[in-house]
C-alpha cells in the first residue's frame, strides 16, 4: 500500500504545472548565457538579479525573461559575483526595469560608460569596485534620484552628493587636479575609486560630510594632496595636504602618494578614521602622538611601515580591534611608557594583563607560533596577512577568536586547537583565504559554525570530534569550499540544524552522514553538491523538515526519508530528477523510499 501511495504522489507531482514550483528564492539560473539570482520566486511578479555572463562585446540585459515553461521574470537588479564574471563585456545597456545597482556590478568587465535608467533608486558605493575602470555615467533625465555631468561624474539629484568620478577624468579634463563641484556638500565612499594620474583634489568649502571607510575617497594611488579654502565655519580643514575633521579633531584622509617617511600625527588630533591612512607607499613609521581613538582599519596596507607607536593615554576602548591591517613590513609595535592598558612583548601587541592578543607584527619571521597561555581572546584581524606562518597552536586558555583573526594566512597549513577547548564560537571569516589548509579538526566545545573557512579553496576535510557540542551549521558556512570532500563526525554529536546554503555548491562533497539529532535541513543546504552520491539518515533520525531546494542538483541516486519527517518543501530534490532544468536532458529518476 505504501508503494502505491508513493506512486500516486509521484504521478501527482509530475502533473503539477512547472510554473507552480519551478524556482526557489536565491536560486542561480541561466538564460541565454546570462546568469541570474532569483529574488522573488513566487506570485505574480517573479524577479531576477543579473550576476554575470559569458557573452562578449556589447551586452544588452533584457527587461523580461520567459522560461518557456509558464514563468516570466522581470530583471530588476544588478550585482556582481566573482563566480560569474563579465570579463569579455565591453559595453552594457540596462533596461528601464532596473531599480538597483548593487555591489561589484559587471565584475571584470571593460566598461567606459554606462546608462543609468530612470527607475534606478539605489546605487551601491561599491557598484564599480569589480571593474577595470570606473565608467562615465549617463543618467536618464527622468531619474529623480541621481544626476550626472558632461564628464560622466555621478551625483545624487541636484549634485548634492558626489558618488563617482570616472577613471578617465584626468585625460578628459587635461588636468591632474580635480575640483569638486561647489554644490557638493557630501562625498561618498568610492567617489575617487580609481583615477590614474590624479594628484590633487580641491574640495568645496561648504563640505558637510565625507563618508569614512572602504573605499575611501583617497584611494587613488597617485594622490599627493587635498586642497580646501580655509573657513571658520567649515567642518573640515586641510593641513599639509591631509584632510582633517574639526569637531571632533580627527585625521580623515591621508593621500596615498604623500611623500613623508616618519609621520607624527599633529598635536591636538585625537581620532583616526577608518581607512584614514591606507595604501601609502612612503611611510616607514607613525607616532600616534595624542590620538586616543583609533577606528577599525585606520592604518591599512602601508607597504614600508615598520613601526607603530601607541601613545601613553590611549585606552582599551579607544583602540578598536582590527585598527591595523596588511602592513606587511611591520616589525614591531611600541607602547609609550606609562600606558596602563597595553604592552608590547617581542613586538606583539597585547593587553596589559596579557589576556587579549591585539596584533601580531606581520614581518616576524616565525613559521610556527604558539599563542601565549595567558591569552583568552584573539582580537579581530590580529594575524591578518601573517604570510610566514605555517603552523599555529591555540591553547586551552583561548575562549574567543574574533572576525578575520587569521585572514589571508596563505601558508598556514596546520591549526591545532588544544583540548579541552573553551571556544564555543569561531567568528565569521576567522580563517578567510587560508588557502594552504587542507584538513581541520574543530574544537569540541564549538556550538555553531558559520563562514569561518570562507575561500579556503584547498580545504578537503573537516572533522567534528566525538562528543562535540556542535548544534548548528549556519547559513553559507561551507558554500565556497569547492574541494571539500569529507565532513566527518568522529563520534556522537548533538547537531540539530543545517541552515540555508550551508554546503551549497560544495561540488566535491561525496557524502553526508547525518547525526540522529538533526531536525532541520534548511533551504538549498546541499544544492549543487554534484558529487554527493549518498545522504544517510539513522533509522530513528529526528529529522522533521527538509527545506526548499535542500538537495537540488545533487548527485543523489537514492535516499531514504525517515519516518519523523513532517515537511518536504518545494524543489527539495529538483535536479536529482532533472540535472539541467533548462534543457530537460540527462534525466535521472532516483529511488525515494518513505
Amino acid at each position: 500500500m505504501k508503494k502505491i501511495r508513493f506512486l500516486l504522489l509521484a504521478l501527482l507531482l509530475v502533473a503539477i504545472p512547472k510554473s507552480l514550483w519551478a524556482y526557489t528564492k536565491e536560486q542561480i539560473v541561466t538564460f541565454d548565457n546570462m546568469t541570474y539570482k532569483v529574488l522573488v520566486a513566487e506570485g505574480n511578479t517573479p524577479t531576477l538579479m543579473f550576476l554575470g555572463t559569458t557573452k562578449m562585446g556589447a551586452l544588452v540585459i533584457p527587461d523580461k525573461i520567459n522560461d518557456n515553461q509558464g514563468t516570466t521574470f522581470t530583471v530588476t537588479e544588478v550585482s556582481g559575483d566573482t563566480r560569474f564574471p563579465c570579463k569579455d563585456v565591453t559595453s552594457v545597456k540596462l533596461p528601464e526595469t532596473i531599480v538597483k545597482l548593487g555591489d561589484v556590478c559587471f565584475y571584470g568587465a571593460k566598461l567606459t560608460e554606462i546608462n543609468i535608467p530612470k527607475n534606478v533608486a539605489e546605487i551601491s558605493h561599491t557598484a564599480w569596485a569589480g571593474l577595470n575602470a570606473v565608467p562615465e555615467c549617463k543618467v536618464d533625465g527622468a531619474n529623480i534620484h541621481f544626476d550626472s555631468d558632461d564628464n560622466g561624474v555621478l551625483y545624487t539629484e541636484g549634485k548634492v552628493e558626489l558618488r563617482s568620478v570616472p577613471s578617465n577624468i584626468v585625460t578628459k579634463t587635461g588636468s591632474n587636479t580635480y575640483t569638486v563641484n561647489q554644490s557638493v556638500t557630501s562625498i561618498a565612499k568610492g567617489a575617487f575609486f580609481s583615477n590614474p594620474n590624479l594628484k590633487k583634489i580641491v574640495l568645496p568649502p561648504n563640505l558637510e560630510k565625507v563618508e569614512e571607510g572602504w573605499p575611501s575617497i583617497a584611494s587613488t594611488s597617485q594622490l599627493e594632496e587635498f586642497e580646501m579654502t580655509p573657513s571658520s565655519t567649515a567642518k573640515y580643514e586641510v593641513k599639509e595636504g591631509v584632510l582633517f575633521k574639526k569637531e571632533p579633531s580627527k585625521l580623515v584622509l591621508y593621500p596615498h602618494a604623500k611623500n613623508v617617511a616618519n609621520y607624527t600625527v599633529p598635536v591636538g588630533v585625537k581620532e583616526m578614521s577608518s581607512y584614514g591612512i591606507a595604501g601609502n607607499g612612503n611611510m616607514t613609521s607613525i607616532d600616534l602622538n595624542e590620538v586616543i581613538k583609533v577606528e577599525t582599519s585606520a592604518i591599512v596596507d602601508i607597504a614600508k611601515l615598520k613601526k607603530i607607536k601607541l601613545p601613553k593615554d590611549i585606552k582599551k576602548d579607544g583602540l578598536k580591534q582590527g585598527a591595523f591591517e596588511s602592513c606587511n613590513a611591520l616589525e614591531a609595535y611600541e607602547v609609550a611608557e606609562g600606558n596602563t592598558d597595553f604592552s608590547a612583548v617581542d613586538g606583539v601587541l597585547l593587553s596589559k594583563n596579557g589576556e587579549i592578543l591585539y596584533f601580531y607584527p606581520l614581518a616576524k619571521t616565525n613559521e610556527a607560533y604558539t599563542i601565549p597561555s595567558t591569552v583568552k581572546e584573539i582580537a579581530e584581524k590580529a594575524f591578518q596577512g601573517a604570510t610566514k606562518l605555517t603552523s599555529l597552536v591555540i591553547p586551552t586558555s583561548v575562549e574567543k577568536i574574533q572576525e578575520q583573526a587569521f585572514r589571508q594566512n596563505y601558508k598556514l597549513a596546520s591549526v591545532t586547537f588544544c583540548e579541552p577547548s573553551k571556544i564555543t564560537n569561531l567568528s565569521a571569516y576567522s580563517f578567510w583565504q587560508c588557502t594552504s589548509l587542507t584538513e581541520v579538526t574543530l574544537p569540541s566545545s564549538i556550538t555553531e559554525i558559520g563562514k569561518v573557512f570562507l575561500q579556503c579553496e584547498n580545504l578537503e576535510t573537516v572533522n567534528v570530534p566525538a562528543n562535540a557540542k556542535l548544534k548548528t551549521i549556519k547559513e553559507d558556512a561551507f558554500a565556497t569550499n569547492k574541494k571539500l570532500k569529507n565532513f566527518n563526525f568522529l563520534g556522537n554529536c548533538n547537531l540539530e540544524a543545517i541552515k540555508s546554503n550551508a554546503f551549497a555548491n560544495a561540488e566535491s562533497l561525496e557524502s553526508f552522514n547525518f547525526p540522529k539529532t538533526v531536525t532541520e535541513i534548511g533551504r538549498n543546504a546541499f544544492t549543487g553538491c554534484t558529487s554527493m552520491a549518498t545522504a544517510t539518515f539513522a533509522e530513528d533520525a529526528d529529522i522533521q523538515i527538509i527545506g526548499a531546494g535542500a538537495f537540488a542538483d545533487c548527485g543523489l541516486t537514492s535516499i531514504s526519508i525517515p519516518k519523523k519527517v513532517k515537511t518536504i518543501e518545494r524543489e527539495a530534490f529538483d535536479g536529482c530528477i532533472y540535472n539541467h532544468r533548462t534543457t530537460k536532458t540527462n534525466q535521472k529518476y532516483p529511488s525515494v523510499n518513505l
